[in-house]
């Protein structure tokens, strides 16, 4: 899945501040840039993780083809011991035929999920764990270089998704 990743304004000028402070800070305050973060997990014990990161442009089908080819190098083909599910929501670049023919022919699965729907989508609360890491270090964040260094920051300390699936309904140990 995607999401947007902006590194935006805010206005130090309004606020509360102990008696004798003033509340302006220097800082990137102007409307900023925003970023897509393209993201795709494994719910299995190691947790794979791939993503992309770009500042211009939404999600093409040519940077689904492109995760989709790093995933496979990683998992392998399907077989029938060990098919992958990829679980996609109804974003327009998800449903290309070229997409689609890639997952069955390297004997995988895909599942669309229902629309306006992202309850039953661990990648969603993945996200929100996300922001919240990001949240937390918003003080490193200057730019849009410290901006992609914290994105990876967040991601690699998720030791585990399985939860995540578990919690969404996909298994239960």
């Amino acid at each position: 899945d995607e999401c947007g990743v902006f590194v935006e304004s805010a206005d130090r000028k309004i606020g509360k501040v102990y008696v004798g402070k003033r509340v302006n800070q220097n800082g990137p305050y102007k409307k900023g840039q925003k970023w897509t973060l393209l993201f795709a997990i494994s719910g299995d014990p190691a947790s794979n993780r791939w993503k992309d990161m770009w500042l211009e442009g939404g999600t093409t089908c040519d940077r689904m083809i492109g995760i989709i080819a790093n995933i496979f190098e990683d998992i392998g083909p399907g077989t029938p011991e060990r098919r992958c599910r990829f679980t996609m929501d109804n974003l327009q670049s998800h449903h290309n035929r070229q997409i689609a023919a890639m997952i069955h022919e390297a004997g995988h699965r895909l599942v669309f999920r229902a629309p306006y729907c992202p309850i039953d989508g661990p990648i969603e609360y993945v996200f929100n764990t996300i922001q919240g890491m990001l949240i937390m270090n918003m003080h490193k964040i200057l730019n849009g270089q410290t901006l992609v260094h914290e994105v990876g920051v967040a991601i690699a300390a998720i030791p585990t998704f399985e939860p995540y699936f578990t919690n969404s309904g996909f298994w239960r140990n």
